[in-house]
Parts: C-alpha cells; structure tokens; sequence
C-alpha cells in the first residue's frame, strides 16, 4: 500500500512535473533550425507563423530566396512546413508542388492542417507558393483585369466581342506592368522547377517525395528529367505533360467534356428516362441562349451580396465546361441543360455559381498564368489551330477565336526558357491518378506519361474529375500504400475499375 508521501511524490509529477515536461518539449519542436544561405544564393530564414496551427500540430514558416532572381525585384517565396512526429514517421518529406500555373496555395491561413491529417503520409508535409502568387514577392497583378471580369458578368456579350475585350485588357495589363518595372521572364516551368530544388536542398533533406496536382505535375516531371537525385518517389495526381499546348488541346478538350455529359446520361438509367436525347436538348438550349439571354440571380455571392449573371449560348457552354472540375456538379448537369432550354434559371444555379467561381477567383493571377504558359511554349500558328477545329467541328463556334485573341501574342515575354516537349524517361517510382471526367488534364494524357516512365503506377477513377486525391478516399489509400512502398505496385482493394 501507496504512502502518503509517495502519494504526494506521484501527485506532483503527475500535476507538475509531466505538463511541465510537455510544455517544455512541445516549445522546442516549435523552435525550427537555424537559417541557411548556399553557396548558390540560396536563402533560407525561419519566422514566427503568420498564423495559429492546431494545438496538436507542429508547423514551420520561413521565406526562400531562390537562386534564379530578379536583379530588380528581390523574389521570395514563402514555405510552411508541416511536421510529423506520429508513430512510424518517416525522415522523406513530400513537396506539394501546386497548380495553376497561377494558383495561390492557400498559405495566409491554417489551410492544411486536416488535409496533411487526412492523407497520413507519416512524413513531413511541405507547402510553398510559386513566384507571384498567393504570399510571395513580388506579386504583380492586373487589378483592373479582375474588375473587367466581374463587370462582364452582368453584360450581355458574344463570344467574339467577350475574348475580343478580354485580349484588349490583357494587352493592356501587359503595358502597364511593363512599365512598372515587372520581369515577366522570371515566371516559367524552368524557374519553378529551379525552385523546388532550392527549397528542398535549402532545408537539407537527405531525399524527398514529389506530390503534384494539375501544373505542378507538369513540375514535379521536370525536376524528374533535371534533378533526379534524391527524389525518393514521386505522386502525379491529373497530369498536364510538357509536351501538351493550352491553346492546340482546348477544341478537343472542350468537345470531350461535351461528350462526357451526354455519355453520362446515357449511361445512367434515371438520367436517360427523364433525358433521352440530352445532346439534342443541349442545342435546343444554346439556340434559346443565343435568341434570348436571361439573368440568373446568384443571393449572397460572396461578401458583395447578390449577382446578377448575364448567361448567353457562349457563357453557358463555358460554364458546364467549368463546373466538370467538381466531379458532384455532373449531375445536375442535364436538368441545368433543360432549363436552359425551356428557361428555367433555377436549375441552372448550380452550374453559373460554379462558373463565377472560377472567373472571380481571387486566388488565382491572371499575370503568372499568361506569364508562364507564354514563357513555356511558342505561339501556334493559325493553321495548326484551324486544324484543330476541323478536327472537332461540332462546338467551334464557341473557341474559333481563341487563336485570334491568345492572349499570348500580347503577353510577349521575350523567355527563351521554353519547357522541352520529350517525354522524360525515369525509373523514379511514381503513382499517377486520374479522374474519368477530368475535363482540362484527362487521362489519356496520363497514360502517355505513364507509357514513357519504367517504375510507374497508374489508376483511373470512374467517378473522379481534376485533383483525384483530394475528392477520393480510394485514392488516399493508394497513396499511402505507395508512399510506404514505392517499389511494389499497390493493393488497392479499393479500387473499382
């Protein structure tokens, strides 16, 4: 039997003794390592969070100077790293390398706290922003472009005076940032992918696992053909290969989202009783847009309150084709089609808010993303693009200007830092997901990337569009299977074909 004094003993290390030691222990997994500059330039400086992470996480902040800098404008981009201590953790870190190109990654708040728990990799978790977007510097932006993007929505134009008006301001917007000093040579996949190995090398990391979704796949492939070294394994998820153009796929991108809504009706048995020739009604809905435009009334969009968004033939072909990035909007896709035809706004909600979502992005730079596509690859010529449209006549008349307004042949970069368009060969084990109905990277494109890799593993799902892993438990599963052995081909019981 216990003494009183021992009782008093145990009393004090179980009320002070123990919370002392976890406060104290907790503190210094707070503190990170010293920075750290390179031999290359390369600068690394640690920095209270900007925000509160969760009490059970432990998180990083700092600023990378990368290497390849603006001799003008000092280039910083900011990294959070998400520390794992769980049972099992392993030494590798996984980058994610974001999209876009253009796309913020969502680090001015605790933003990746449940995801970094929902994929429970057991390693520690890496974020950073690219050049000009989200918190780097600089950021140059074209303010008057987004307002011109958000007063059109409420206009009423054809798809020649829309993509018309929207080359003249992004012209424009290229002028003016010009003159303001802006380097738009130092926006390209060369840079980014330069500055993945900056941040990996920087924060002295024996070897590491690439994770990139849409462009920052585009990315990860390049750090595979450029610097092999140390990378452990890599996890492609909806793949955007290099040797792909924005501009020459976007007729057959657009036809195949077409054909994906009609085929999904067919398919399904409630669908095609209430729809049996969705196709058909799809027109009959374009040529009523067309003839007779209509407002639908979005309530609280936003903090502004309400929006008004004028939907012709063009802004509704535009808006399914963006809504088949949210794989759940596919259903409500023929019912919005029907009221489209009969006039109906309400059952068209659902696909319009999915489009002014995507216009009034406020994430996203409009300045980066012409940057770099403009930087990566050459302008087509009209022929090769006219090519393109006879290939997939059947919707031309809502893309047969797009090469005559690209805003490209106003974004005029002068980079000679084109993206090489072979196809990398590497036997870095790599997992590639795709989405059936990914509408802007579809699969096909992935099984060509898988056909010219020696150690890859790819998985199509069905019922996915863009970003699989972060829509899809399956493909959670898979990916922890394949980050604890990279070498051995997954289980996946799971997955359905």
């Amino acid at each position: 039997m216990l003494d009183i004094k021992k009782l008093i003993i145990i009393s004090l290390f179980i009320g002070v003794v123990l919370p002392l030691t976890l406060v104290t222990t907790r503190w210094y997994l707070l503190q990170p390592p010293g920075d750290v500059t390179l031999s290359n330039g390369v600068k690394l400086e640690w920095s209270p969070c900007w925000f509160d992470a969760p009490i059970h996480k432990i998180v990083h902040c700092a600023r990378v100077y990368p290497s390849l800098q603006n001799k003008d404008r000092t280039i910083s981009l900011p990294v959070v790293v998400y520390k794992d201590y769980s049972f099992g953790h392993k030494p590798d870190p996984v980058i994610f390398i974001n999209g876009g190109p253009g796309s913020s990654s969502w680090l001015d708040e605790d933003n990746w706290s449940y995801y970094v728990d929902l994929l429970d990799w057991k390693r520690d978790f890496i974020v950073f922003d690219h050049r000009g977007t989200g918190m780097s510097t600089p950021k140059p932006e074209c303010q008057p472009l987004f307002d011109y993007y958000y007063d059109s929505l409420i206009k009423n134009m054809s798809a020649k005076q829309e993509v018309r008006t929207t080359y003249s301001k992004t012209a424009k917007c290229y002028r003016d940032l010009i003159r303001e000093g802006h380097n738009f040579k130092m926006y390209s996949t060369f840079h980014s992918t330069q500055d993945v190995q900056d941040i990996l090398e920087v924060m002295n990391y024996s070897e590491w696992n690439l994770y990139g979704t849409s462009y920052g796949t585009r990315v990860a492939l390049e750090v595979m053909r450029k610097n092999p070294d140390n990378v452990r394994s890599v996890v492609l998820d909806s793949v955007y290969p290099s040797d792909k153009h924005a501009l020459q796929s976007w007729p057959e991108l657009y036809s195949n989202t077409m054909e994906t809504i009609f085929q999904y009706c067919k398919s399904d048995e409630k669908c095609n009783a209430n729809y049996p020739d969705l196709e058909s009604l799809f027109k009959k809905a374009m040529k009523n847009l067309k003839r007779t435009p209509v407002k639908v009334h979005l309530t609280d969009y936003y903090s502004d309150g309400a929006l008004d968004v004028y939907v012709n033939d063009f802004r509704f072909a535009t808006a399914l084709y963006m809504a088949m990035y949210n794989p759940t909007l596919l259903k409500s896709m023929p019912e919005a089609i029907d009221g489209a035809a009969y006039g109906s706004t309400f059952s068209m909600k659902p696909i319009v808010i999915a489009y002014a979502d995507f216009i009034l992005d406020e994430t996203f730079n409009d300045v980066v993303y012409f940057s770099v596509e403009c930087n990566d690859t050459n302008l087509i010529s009209e022929e090769m693009y006219r090519i393109e449209t006879r290939r997939f006549p059947k919707y031309k008349s809502y893309y047969k200007y797009d090469w005559q307004y690209n805003p490209c042949r106003a974004w005029q970069t002068g980079s000679n830092q084109k993206i090489s368009t072979k196809k990398v060969k590497s036997d870095i084990p790599t997992l590639i997901l795709s989405g059936k109905n990914d509408p802007v990277t579809p699969w096909q494109w992935a099984k060509q990337v898988d056909n010219s890799l020696y150690n890859s593993y790819h998985y199509i799902f069905a019922n996915a569009a863009h970003d699989v892993l972060g829509s899809n438990d399956c493909a959670v599963q898979i990916s922890q299977e394949f980050l604890n052995n990279p070498q051995k081909k997954q289980q996946a019981a799971c997955f359905k074909h």
